[in-house]
């Protein structure tokens, strides 16, 4: 008894609860919330309840919807007795929170009479820019009755109550009289479409499909309602199509629909601006088809168009379907293509017991004749692809199916390539599949009219694959092709190839990449677990044999390449979670079996998802002469390049380290700048680099900022110590000055200089302790080699201006002094007084073949 009290006062607080919860003003501020924030993440309508008031036999409920619409809804409500006696205003100011401005307000009121299996509504106001009143009465769920009267229903304003774009904008009118006789609803009802234009602007951008501008669509639906079944005629014209029905009945006793369906086009010319392809011809379809509870149960169609006709026939679950030499070019044009196939396919299916896939069972059987690829159509598909004539091919395709399996058979024969067969078992249920396929290409000769590219050769593919759940789960794959072979399976989701004598430049063929060069490439790949997430195994591919296609090359760098250059690579990868350990090493070796360059210690993670990389390299010259035609310019010497790189997206940062001038080179690359620090080089390691005379001897340190982007860039070189070597430059000022100009020492010499693509501007100025050098404005085109160089001058008291022009391979220099000048003149002077006599005080000897003979000898200097 204690146990029985227990329960019975738990139902009892149980019951407390509930009602507390739901009919008092508690449990109604509590809910209020709540379902203001469901309707909102339903529908997105911003509903705010004004008045939210439910008891156990009532409801008060008064909304605002979006601030533009207002309802409420009173009365009684039961759902202990389930009756209802309810009234409802509904009222819209405007809708443009849907993107309709309403010219006139709509509104809507009305009553809900009687118990929830039998009830009267009616309703009376204006709505979607129409009078409306309705009167309906339903008895046991069903209606039984209706009066509506909706004429002129905007079809846009419809649109935004749905929450839909404006796609449309016209007018639909409804109007319906069925009363109830015998207990059955009997009366007619009618359905105006009336002249729905389309929004096409709105359809293109949504949907990428391009209307007549003149689409429109106009439309009648008549129904007669008797003892409740529904018959009815319809018909919906528009300038493409037009489509109806003259006897569709509606039995609701059973969900049984019967209708004969006609679709007519009477000409598909009017498809163009649809498809963006000339089209010609008719289009007719039509038929009878029986839906119960929405399933199809049996069906008539015939089909008449694109040069053929199709036949298709459901009745007590057996398909019959015949299609007669549809034209292969109309049906690629109605999908959009130009018409690059010709040709027509025929075709029979025969199925049994359709409904059910486990037992469904018959034969289907496709073949094309005459058809062919058309030249001129498919260059406007494939570019890349040329073809002088059509291309005729054959193609036939047979299928038995018994218990949910369909076991195929397909061929493809044509000049060029060859499906020998591809055969196999498909599960229409498990959608499992088991296919062997034989393809081969006899010439890939053949081939050079197509791509443009030149091929030998020929290609076999053999193979096996599985589906599992219409996924691709094994594989075993043998190819003869690239001028070797590939062998590669798939099981498990683990895959294992190997790579043998594969041609590089077969492969940039295929790749449609011009022949940088050709190689030898053997390999083996065994991955495990295919999702690039998740990948994980091992790669490795050795390259060999390698020659660079120089006339290619040369062409791409625009730079002259030597013939017989080779190469050879070899690549180990280790990926694991999606990230890719890569170690490489390649060289570049001459004609003449010089080494050029070789990549030694490429070490470094890739992320397979994002293409992210970072690497350690080391590169190394060992002699730049021999790469002239690279650098564009000779120079000397080895070179070794160690550093490091990353790349995020489109962004590349590297550090580089080296051995530079004899000094030690550090730089840094990010975001296209680079920014580089050569400390304690010598002035002889660069001119020595650079292949110039021996100018200067000294040490100093540099500094550079290049925008590799804009090809732009300053320089500041700090030279310490040092002093100018014995040159035909400073030999040159020894003769005209009777000075040795090398014995000087110049202490902190500053360089200091622009770069703009190729040319660079720069000044300079070198201190010793009796003279001075400096440039103003100095000028050197490392395309041409051109120089242009005024250099001043200062030793003690004599001033010397040297200009140096021509190039730095054969540099001219003119050289004068104001100083020496005027001590040359009072020396000459002196001379000329003494063979001549002296000037008289008006600057004459007096003798006119003397006078001559001395201003001729002063002139000179």
């Amino acid at each position: 008894m204690k146990i029985l009290g227990a329960l019975l006062g738990l139902v009892f607080a149980l019951l407390i609860a509930a009602y507390v919860a739901a009919f008092t003003d508690f449990g109604n501020g509590f809910i209020k919330p709540y379902a203001q924030n469901l309707i909102k993440e339903k529908s997105g309508f911003d509903v705010k309840f004004d008045k939210f008031q439910i008891r156990p036999t009532s409801v008060d409920i008064v909304a605002n919807v979006n601030g533009e619409i207002a309802a409420n809804v009173n009365g009684g409500l039961s759902i202990f007795s389930q009756s209802l006696d309810l009234k409802y205003d509904v009222a819209v100011s405007d809708l443009k929170s849907l993107g309709v401005k309403l010219n006139e307000a709509m509104k809507i009121s009305g009553i809900a009479k009687g118990k929830f299996s039998d009830f009267t509504a009616s309703g009376v106001g204006q709505m979607l820019g129409s009078n409306v009143s309705f009167d309906a009465n339903l008895k046991d769920y069903k209606p039984l009755s209706l009066k509506l009267d909706a004429k002129n229903l905007q079809v846009e304003k419809a649109l935004a109550l749905a929450g839909q774009p404006i796609y449309a904008r016209g007018k639909i009118s409804t109007v319906a009289n069925i009363v109830e006789s015998g207990g059955k609803p009997n009366g007619t009802a009618n359905v105006d479409i009336i002249d729905v234009k389309t929004d096409n602007a709105l359809i293109i951008k949504d949907f990428n499909v391009t209307l007549p501008s003149n689409f429109a669509a106009n439309g009648k639906i008549v129904a007669d309602v008797k003892d409740g079944i529904i018959s009815a005629k319809s018909a919906v014209i528009t300038p493409l199509a037009t489509i109806g029905s003259d006897k569709t009945i509606y039995d609701p006793n059973s969900n049984t629909l019967s209708s004969d369906v006609k679709l007519i086009v009477d000409d598909l010319a009017k498809f163009e601006p649809v498809v963006g392809q000339k089209l010609s011809g008719a289009f007719k379809a039509n038929g009878n088809v029986i839906a119960t509870a929405g399933e199809l149960k049996n069906f008539d169609v015939k089909v008449e168009g694109f040069g053929g006709n199709v036949d298709a026939v459901l009745n007590g679950g057996k398909l019959i379907t015949k299609i007669s030499s549809l034209k292969l070019d109309e049906l690629v044009k109605i999908a959009a293509f130009p018409a690059f196939v010709g040709g027509t396919i025929s075709g029979e299916a025969v199925l049994n017991d359709v409904h059910n896939t486990q037992n469904i069972s018959g034969s289907v059987k496709l073949a094309t004749k005459n058809a062919r690829l058309n030249p001129a159509e498919l260059k406007q598909v494939a570019k890349e692809i040329n073809l002088s004539k059509p291309l005729a091919f054959e193609l036939n395709a047979n299928a038995d199916v018994a218990s949910s399996k369909a076991k195929f058979d397909a061929s493809l024969n044509s000049e060029l390539l060859k499906l020998k067969s591809l055969s196999g078992v498909y599960g229409l249920d498990d959608k499992n599949a088991d296919v062997k396929f034989d393809a081969g290409i006899d010439d890939l000769g053949k081939f050079e009219e197509l791509i443009g590219k030149k091929l030998s050769g020929k290609v076999d593919v053999k193979g096996a694959a599985k589906l599992a759940k219409g996924a691709l789960s094994e594989l075993d794959l043998n190819a003869n092709a690239l001028g070797g072979k590939i062998d590669a399976s798939l099981k498990n989701e683990k895959l294992a190839a190997n790579l043998s004598a594969l041609s590089l430049k077969d492969a940039f063929t295929l790749a449609a990449l011009p022949n940088y060069a050709d190689a030898v490439i053997d390999g083996t790949v065994n991955l495990s677990g295919l999702d690039p997430k998740n990948l994980s195994g091992t790669a490795k591919f050795n390259v060999k044999n390698g020659i660079v296609n120089s006339a290619v090359v040369a062409k791409e760098l625009d730079k002259r390449f030597p013939n017989g250059t080779k190469f050879d690579a070899n690549v180990d990868v280790a990926i694991n979670a999606g990230k890719a350990k890569f170690d490489a090493v390649a060289n570049l070796v001459s004609n003449a079996n010089k080494n050029l360059i070789a990549l030694k210690n490429l070490k470094g993670d890739y992320e397979l998802e994002s293409g992210s990389a970072k690497a350690d390299f080391e590169l190394s010259i060992k002699e730049l002469k021999e790469i002239e035609f690279l650098v564009g310019r000779p120079l000397y010497g080895p070179l070794l390049i160690i550093g490091d790189a990353t790349k995020t997206g489109e962004k590349l940062s590297a550090n580089v380290n080296s051995r530079l001038f004899n000094g030690d080179l550090k730089a840094v690359l990010k975001d296209d700048i680079l920014n580089a620090n050569l400390k304690s080089f010598t002035a002889k390691g660069l001119t020595d680099f650079l292949g110039l005379s021996h100018v200067y001897d000294g040490t100093g340190d540099m500094t550079m900022d290049y925008n590799l982007a804009s090809q732009k860039g300053k320089f500041d070189v700090t030279v310490n110590e040092g002093k100018l070597a014995k040159t035909d430059f400073t030999e040159q000022v020894r003769t005209f000055t009777g000075r040795d100009i090398t014995s000087e020492i110049y202490k902190n010499s500053k360089i200091k200089g622009t770069i703009n693509k190729n040319l660079i501007d720069f000044n300079a100025d070198m201190n010793a302790t009796r003279s001075r050098v400096w440039v103003a404005s100095g000028k050197y085109d490392m395309a041409t080699k051109a120089v242009n160089v005024p250099i001043k001058m200062n030793y003690e008291k004599t001033d010397i201006d040297i200009t140096v022009t021509g190039t730095s391979d054969n540099p001219k220099y003119t050289i004068g002094s104001d100083y020496l000048k005027g001590k040359a003149v009072k020396e000459l002077d002196r001379f000329l007084d003494k063979k001549f006599g002296k000037d008289d005080e008006n600057g004459t000897t007096g003798d006119a073949k003397k006078d001559a003979i001395k201003g001729l000898l002063k002139g000179l200097f």
